[in-house]
């Protein structure tokens, strides 16, 4: 065991699943803060009854992407189960899209701080997985 884990074949293997997993976290963190920031436009919308064109067409953009965003956590939280047992990117982006939808409800509509509340959730949330991945791989 010890001489398989040491070979070349297995370490390729080990940085080809490091980067298929750091690929898969960039592509749903980044859908998650576009489909996110959707959604919680939408959710303004509906609740200033100031709509982009109506509220049916608001409503049919919002709900692609609810759905979206929902199936992007699935992604991710499935890979982050694999990795790990810990609920801190759980905590992370619960926190994080609470303080957007309450930025977003609470200041006046030109001035927008939710994107920057979840990109700068993201990289934290990045950052935190590289190290996770690092010692999940490390462990083999």
């Amino acid at each position: 065991m010890r001489t398989w884990s040491k070979s070349s074949a297995f370490k390729k293997t080990v940085y080809e699943v490091e980067k298929n997993y750091e690929e898969k976290f960039t592509m749903t963190g980044l859908m998650i803060i576009m489909t996110g920031t959707m959604v919680l436009f939408f959710l303004r919308a509906v609740l200033a009854q100031t709509y982009f064109i109506n509220f049916s067409v608001d409503a049919i953009v919002g709900a692609i992407g609810a759905v979206i965003l929902f199936s992007n956590f699935r992604v991710k939280y499935r890979m982050i189960r694999s990795c790990t047992n810990s609920k801190d990117f759980l905590y992370m982006d619960i926190s994080s899209f609470v303080l957007s939808a309450l930025l977003k409800m609470m200041l006046p509509p030109n001035i927008d701080f939710t994107l920057v509340v979840l990109i700068v959730a993201y990289f934290i949330e990045k950052r935190k997985f590289k190290f996770v991945l690092d010692e999940f791989l490390r462990s083999y």
